[in-house]
């Protein structure tokens, strides 16, 4: 059960950082691009554990999970280490987009 847990919370955090990605302003995306592909590849790596647990270990599953998860870790690292420029005080930001958020939630309300 918990190797099936992790793939399925790893879904459902790359689901808001895609959200998160999709509402922010165009300067502050690429460490939003980062996070999800990072979070992507861990899945992967998940995933792939899950299926070599239920059907048997295999040379290709754990090359996969050794290349998929240290790659995971250093890319979503690499978002502490990047540096954005502040934002100029007299700037207009355009309007957020905020369709995709509000469809999650209203289909999650009817439900419910």
């Amino acid at each position: 059960m918990v190797n099936l847990a992790l793939p399925i919370g790893d879904a459902l955090l790359l689901g808001l950082i895609v959200a998160g990605f999709t509402i922010l302003p165009d300067r502050t995306k690429a460490p939003w691009m980062l996070m999800a592909i990072g979070t992507a590849l861990n899945i992967f790596g998940d995933s792939s554990s899950f299926l070599q647990g239920s059907f048997g270990s295999t040379r290709i599953g754990m090359d996969l999970n050794a290349i998929a998860w240290p790659m995971a870790i250093v890319l979503m690292s690499m978002v502490v280490w990047l540096r954005l420029k502040p934002a100029s005080p007299v700037e207009l930001e355009r309007p957020t987009n905020i369709a995709l958020p509000t469809c999650a939630a209203a289909a999650l309300s009817r439900s419910s």
